[in-house]
């Protein structure tokens, strides 16, 4: 038994109504329903319980009333700052356990973060990164410094002073913080750089190769002369 307020929650109408029926909700290999918060730029925020398998463009278009002020939908980060970065062409994708992991994503907690197409993924994956930075207790090195590094890298990436290689680096930092992070903390908190250079990745460049911003969200800093220097 998983011990959370969901979990519980769920007991006394299964116990009320029996496991059939239960299961008449949801999908073969995730039944039931999943509570989900809804937040971002949508014009309906709050939280909703819906049966596993629905998909993402169903949750917007039903229950968030559609993307705000007529903008495109973008993204969506699932669980909270350790979840996936889910990109518009899995939004047809069912939302249940087996369906997300088949995608190479993760469902998490339930946060459903609502991103539209003014996001930049750059500045998204720096402010999750900053949160594992300082929420790092420091025991071990790989999120450590590991955390610390990524910041540093998006950080430069953001003002338009970051090179090709720091794309390399960013992965190798996120396969250490994966493998040898003590605990989920470190583990998880390559999510976000894994998932903005696997479905963004030419947005990430953008920022490298043409020293902007194609969301205009980053302010690029202008490369000082010799002399300034």
């Amino acid at each position: 038994l998983v011990n959370n307020v969901e979990t519980l929650a769920n007991i006394p109408p299964i116990l009320r109504n029996g496991a059939e029926w239960y299961r008449k909700f949801g999908t073969p290999s995730s039944p039931g329903t999943k509570v989900y918060t809804i937040l971002g730029n949508v014009n309906n925020t709050g939280l909703i319980e819906v049966p596993m398998g629905i998909t993402l463009r169903e949750v917007i278009a039903i229950y968030a009333r559609g993307m705000k002020n007529g903008r495109t939908f973008k993204l969506a980060q699932t669980g909270g700052s350790s979840g996936s970065v889910i990109p518009a062409s899995l939004q047809d994708t069912p939302m249940d356990f087996d369906s997300y992991n088949k995608a190479g994503v993760s469902l998490g907690s339930g946060a459903l973060l609502i991103c539209d197409e003014d996001t930049c993924v750059v500045d998204l994956a720096k402010v999750l990164v900053n949160f594992f930075r300082k929420e790092s207790c420091g025991k071990c090195t790989p999120c450590r410094i590991g955390t610390y590094r990524a910041y540093q890298i998006l950080q430069r990436i953001s003002e338009g002073q970051g090179v090709l290689k720091d794309l390399d680096e960013l992965l190798s930092l996120s396969d250490n913080l994966v493998n040898l992070s003590n605990c989920g903390l470190g583990q998880t908190a390559a999510t976000p750089i894994k998932d903005i250079l696997k479905y963004f990745r030419a947005e990430v460049e953008a920022h490298i190769r043409l020293g902007v911003c194609p969301t205009g969200v980053c302010t690029m800093v202008p490369e000082k002369s010799p002399q300034e220097a």
